[in-house]
């Protein structure tokens, strides 16, 4: 498995003097990939399925102003998933250094049933 950092970004745009988006926060994060076949898909898996992924990291990371209870800065509360774009950045398994970032708004975004 590759090392990927995860990094949130986010941006509330000219009305709040943020013309840019800017590090929200960062963890690291395992991508998996849905499989070609198997038994327990209901269909056929197509060719855009083939194509997404599952990126698993922690929530309070990617979404930190839904946990006022670990981040008390005032400004956070301004914050809504509408302001935020992710990115992954794979890196090189030896040297740890970078080889690509991926820049992505989710498509969905998943949270066990007790959050």
């Amino acid at each position: 498995m590759r090392p990927v950092s995860f990094t949130s970004w986010f941006c509330l745009g000219a009305d709040y003097g943020m013309p840019n988006f800017e590090v929200l926060s960062r963890a690291s994060a395992t991508i998996f990939k849905p499989p070609v076949s198997s038994k327990r898909w209901q269909s056929p898996v197509t060719r855009a399925d083939k194509r997404r992924a599952l990126i698993v990291s922690s929530l309070h990371v990617a979404y930190p102003f839904l946990f006022p209870q670990y981040y008390d800065q005032e400004w956070l509360k301004l914050v809504e998933p509408k302001h935020v774009k992710f990115s992954l950045e794979l890196r090189n398994e030896k040297a740890g250094t970078p080889e690509r970032r991926i820049t992505f708004i989710p498509s969905q975004t998943l949270m066990h049933a007790s959050r």
